[in-house]
């Protein structure tokens, strides 16, 4: 992938990190910013190379895409994977008024046939943070 201002764009393995006494698993669970194009980040571009890493180093199977449909604005996603939209909110104030989102998202992963998956938002920062949390 390519960022706005050409550098590549960060996808980072959630897996290594505490959860009380124990840990994540590394690469099951990648989170990052949008695959495609959009207002925001108009230079992103998911290059062949960036789909060839998330396909085959990575394994990716399931993109939790956490905006809104009407954000994406992305015609068809832009791996062959299944994508799943979970509309949420990155502010934990929102977190009732996006509860349908946050629960559809969890269910996503703790179904382990879905693995591994890549969650994002635009930017890869309110959103993703609050569901790795």
């Amino acid at each position: 992938m390519v960022c706005e201002d050409g550098t590549a764009c960060k996808t980072r393995d959630c897996g290594g990190y505490a959860a009380g006494n124990t840990f994540v698993k590394q690469g099951l669970v990648y989170r990052g910013s949008t695959l495609t194009p959009t207002n925001a980040f108009p230079s992103v571009e998911l290059t062949d190379e960036g789909r060839r890493i998330l396909l085959e180093d990575l394994g990716i199977r399931t993109e939790i895409d956490l905006r809104g449909e009407q954000e994406a604005k992305a015609p068809t996603p832009p791996l062959p994977i299944d994508r799943v939209f979970c509309t949420v909110n990155g502010y934990l104030e929102y977190l009732e008024q996006y509860r349908e989102g946050y629960r559809r998202c969890f269910a996503l992963l703790a179904d382990e046939r879905r693995y591994p998956v890549y969650f994002h938002c635009t930017g890869g920062a309110d959103r993703t943070s609050t569901v790795a949390f």
